[in-house]
């Protein structure tokens, strides 16, 4: 390798690391009222670009914060211990949610069958919990390449539509 061809990879490397940021915009639905647009924000972590914060605010006013991940198989199931919280019993109509407890022997299958998806969950003092999951274009690129999904509140209000992009 030439020293021309070292310092393009070298650089092409270093604008990849750099952290990635951008929105995801979806409608709220909430009974028989009109769907109102809500907007995210998201900010890969600079080391871990398959995961990073989210947050953002609903129409009632409260401000929500949380973490997304993207699912891969070779991530330990660890990583994403956070996103299982705060709205048992893991919804079971949402399969793309933790496995039951006594079910976490099939860890890895359900890895491997969600890999190229994000999963992502949002708290607000004294406000529902939103549980979101996304198909991601590019998984390797991760959520800047964008993407769409769906979230849910745990009080059953919807987020349906949800585009993701980057800023």
């Amino acid at each position: 390798m030439n020293t021309r061809t070292l310092v393009l990879s070298l650089a092409a490397l270093a604008v990849s690391a750099c952290a990635q940021s951008g929105i995801a915009v979806g409608d709220l639905h909430n009974g028989n009222q009109d769907p109102k647009q809500v907007k995210f924000s998201w900010k890969a972590d600079a080391h871990s670009p398959e995961r990073g914060s989210i947050w953002g605010d609903l129409p009632d006013g409260k401000h929500y914060t949380g973490r997304y991940y993207q699912v891969m198989a070779d991530v330990p199931e660890q990583v994403y211990s956070s996103a299982w919280g705060g709205a048992e019993p893991y919804w079971p109509d949402w399969p793309v949610t933790s496995p039951a407890p006594a079910d976490k022997a099939n860890w890895n299958t359900f890895a491997a069958t969600y890999t190229g998806l994000a999963i992502a969950t949002l708290t607000a003092t004294g406000g529902p919990v939103i549980r979101c999951r996304f198909n991601v274009n590019s998984p390797t690129a991760g959520l800047v390449r964008g993407g769409s999904g769906e979230c849910k509140l745990s009080d059953g209000t919807t987020i349906q539509n949800v585009v993701l992009g980057a800023d």
